[in-house]
């Protein structure tokens, strides 16, 4: 029977997963400390990327019709990157680079660099190995540098989104997805930063701060969510339900040790603290030629991590969850070349026990094609606010110190498309409250930055 051949390769990779149940986590593992003000981790997709929030490798679901990383070479002209094409060998390679600098406010004026480097290969195991419907992702990355949010801030919302969590050379993704039922289904096992699945919107790739890219940054911060690049073992499953909509779900490993330099290539289970299990459903309209792209997505999160409780540190507090809601869509095609003007607006909210980020919102515009004979670059502007939990602020108020009861983020950012492979992005960042995550009154500043990224 032809619809039972994916089976057998589902059977031999069906053991990455075990280890990610609630039943393989070890009875010793201590419970995790309260949520510290460290900077947030990071996508991305996406395209996109997260981190901070890299742009997630292979197999994440872009936004329609968004293009926040550059295109790699073309396979046209039948040279040898064509012919590994068809023998079921793609390879990947890019590069993002985020410079920064502070004139104003902060603890400290300064300038920082940071860059990655990812590369990997997607094999096409129905060519290679007659197993239809199989991929094999395989993506290392390599990230350098400094970060101005963690030198000069202290702040969440990370003005470079490729700094702030696996600042080393470590595996990115080393797994399987099975399509099922005529692509109706599709599995994936194995180890990777599962956030490139869920929770994603790539077009807000087309900003440098991680409070856009590509995550509401309260889900990594609120729970055991996995961000790239920093992998984690489990399973995800997609139900494409109709061809505009598809529901997802998963379990995965919740493990805080992931992130540390030394543990890169860890695959083990030391320091797991539970299981987090996140559902998803998305509406994708737009699909057809003529109508104008969308993106719609409703999703949450169970974590059954035992969590010191974020005001009351000698309480634990059994699991956490949140939920989030997150939305774009093209308003306005432009008829006679590519491109057009997006609105966006996402927003979460997270356990009031357990979370430090409380409410998170941003909003804003993407105008891709922004000029005749600049189909292209993009226009960007965007606000994002992160809510400090109140019960933390009740219990670090003191009297004549008026704690800001949250973070908050302009951005302004063009980019510029030199070539289908380069896009250099002059980027300007207003910040508003960076002391709030730290109980600190620290200056609004204004951060003036260079992001470049290329494909190869």
């Amino acid at each position: 029977m032809p619809c039972l051949r994916p089976w057998p390769n589902i059977l031999l990779i069906a053991g990455l997963f075990i280890c990610a149940s609630p039943a393989a986590v070890r009875a010793d593992t201590p419970t995790l400390a309260p949520a510290t003000p460290t900077i947030a981790p990071s996508a991305a997709p996406a395209p996109a990327a997260a981190p901070t929030e890299a742009p997630p490798p292979a197999g994440a679901t872009p936004a329609p019709g968004a293009s926040p990383l550059p295109s790699p070479t073309p396979l046209a002209g039948g040279g040898w990157r064509k012919q590994l094409h068809n023998k079921g060998v793609d390879l990947r390679l890019d590069y993002v680079s985020e410079s920064a600098v502070n004139t104003t406010g902060g603890k400290y004026r300064g300038a920082a660099y940071a860059q990655q480097i990812r590369f990997g290969t997607d094999l096409d195991l129905g060519k290679l190995l007659k197993a239809q419907g199989a991929t094999f992702h395989l993506t290392l990355n390599d990230r350098a540098g400094g970060g101005l949010s963690a030198n000069n801030f202290s702040n969440k919302l990370a003005v470079q989104e490729i700094y702030g969590v696996g600042q080393n050379f470590r595996l990115g993704e080393l797994s399987v997805d099975q399509n099922l039922a005529h692509k109706k289904y599709n599995l994936k096992l194995g180890y990777w930063a599962w956030g490139n699945d869920f929770g994603l919107t790539a077009l807000l790739c087309n900003f440098m701060n991680s409070g856009f890219c590509g995550h509401t940054q309260s889900l990594p911060n609120d729970s055991g969510w996995a961000d790239y690049p920093n992998a984690r073992l489990g399973v995800r499953v997609r139900d494409n339900t109709t061809p505009t909509t598809y529901v997802e779900t998963g379990a995965f490993e919740t493990n805080p040790l992931v992130a540390l330099k030394a543990n890169g290539f860890d695959m083990s289970l030391h320091g797991a603290t539970g299981t987090i299990y996140p559902v998803e459903f998305a509406w994708l309209p737009g699909q057809h030629p003529g109508q104008l792209p969308g993106e719609f997505k409703v999703g949450g999160y169970y974590d059954s991590s035992h969590v010191a409780d974020i005001a009351t540190a000698h309480l634990t507090d059994s699991g956490r969850w949140g939920y989030y809601v997150l939305a774009s869509q093209m308003v306005v095609r432009e008829p006679s070349r590519p491109g057009g003007l997006w609105v966006f607006a996402q927003g979460s909210n997270s356990d009031p026990q357990t979370a430090l980020i409380k409410y998170y919102l941003d909003a804003g515009l993407v105008l891709q094609g922004t000029f005749p004979g600049r189909d292209r670059d993009n226009l960007n502007l965007g606000y994002v606010r992160a809510a400090v939990n109140p019960r933390l602020i009740a219990i670090k108020s003191e009297p004549g110190l008026d704690l800001a009861p949250g973070e908050q983020v302009a951005e302004l950012s063009y980019g510029i498309g030199i070539s289908p492979t380069l896009i250099v992005r002059p980027d300007l960042q207003y910040l508003m409250n960076p002391g709030a995550f730290t109980y600190k009154q620290y200056g609004n500043a204004w951060i003036y930055g260079l992001q470049i990224k290329a494909a190869f």
